[in-house]
């Protein structure tokens, strides 16, 4: 044994080899027994379909239609059905009145995130509402949403929805292929217009619309792909020009997409409130209330971001 580890120092790369093999096995270990301390004490998941080993359900998730497959775990796992994705546990809801209860009656107790290390750490989307854990920043975050599309106020922006709706039927009766992409630029144009107002949704809304598909498609990708940084977080830290680190470049084009879509339109719709041409919105209404501030802006880029996206699906 020693005659081994005195042969060692001739050659770096077995130097490097060797201490990235004990570091990742110890790593490992760390890992798997505080997850096996966490599990000791928390409730068992909900049911759900078989999981493999690391893979978890990565082979039985859709890559679209995802409404099928869920109505068929419903149909055998019932109402709440648990799904593992490589570093990240997924509870599906297919009962909208166990989704009120769970998520809208009971959001301090349910609102927790457990989205993967890829996701949040390199990727950037840490500052989503989706992402963020309950706490002073979600319940602000959560009032001012609540401001502008809650059952109170959301009427207020019929007349732009209409409008765009009936924009859209006319380019549709024209149309011959699959209308996704059509349909998700029509409703993020719609979604961009309640958040910021009419002027800014004119002045960017086919740069802001862009960025926010590919944005997505990243994002969609990324679910359904297994991430070793899932498990070694350490590697979050390795040179994006080494070979095998293209989730690090994909991590840096996605940070760069979110920069965009927060910052842009933030500080465009800020300047036109602070000019007075900024005209009804979701921006005009939280400018008024809490000011200028990086919750705000981050409020608006979620619910362009969801809004858009989800609507489109």
């Amino acid at each position: 044994m020693e005659r081994a580890f005195d042969r060692l120092p001739e050659s770096p790369l077995k130097l490097v080899g060797a201490t990235v093999s004990v570091t990742t096995v110890g790593y490992v270990l760390i890992r798997g027994l505080r997850k096996l301390s966490n599990k000791a004490n928390q409730l068992p998941p909900p049911p759900g379909p078989p999981r493999h080993f690391l893979l978890g359900n990565l082979l039985q998730f859709p890559k679209d239609h995802f409404y099928k497959r869920f109505c068929e775990w419903q149909a055998e796992y019932g109402d709440i059905v648990s799904v593992e994705l490589p570093g990240t546990s997924m509870v599906i809801l297919n009962s909208y009145e166990i989704a009120q209860e769970l998520l809208n009656k009971r959001p301090n107790s349910t609102a927790r995130r457990n989205n993967g290390y890829m996701m949040l750490n390199v990727m950037g989307i840490n500052w989503s509402t989706s992402s963020i854990q309950p706490g002073p920043l979600h319940s602000e975050r959560r009032k001012m949403l609540r401001r502008g599309i809650g059952p109170q106020r959301v009427g207020l922006h019929d007349p732009i929805i209409e409008k765009g709706i009936n924009k859209l039927m006319v380019t549709l009766q024209n149309f011959r292929g699959d209308p996704h992409s059509t349909i998700s630029r029509a409703t993020g144009d719609i979604v961009l217009e309640v958040a910021y107002g009419t002027k800014l949704s004119t002045m960017i809304n086919e740069k802001l619309s862009s960025w926010n598909i590919e944005f997505m498609k990243l994002l969609t990708s990324t679910m359904f792909t297994f991430w070793f940084v899932n498990i070694f977080h350490f590697l979050h830290y390795v040179p994006s020009w080494m070979p095998g680190a293209k989730f690090k470049r994909l991590g840096a084009r996605s940070t760069w997409l979110c920069t965009q879509i927060r910052y842009v339109p933030y500080e465009q719709a800020k300047a036109l409130h602070k000019s007075g041409e900024i005209g009804h919105s979701l921006a005009t209404d939280l400018f008024d209330e809490f000011g200028p501030k990086a919750n705000v802006m981050d409020a608006l880029a979620s619910l362009y971001m969801a809004g858009a996206d989800t609507v489109g699906a």
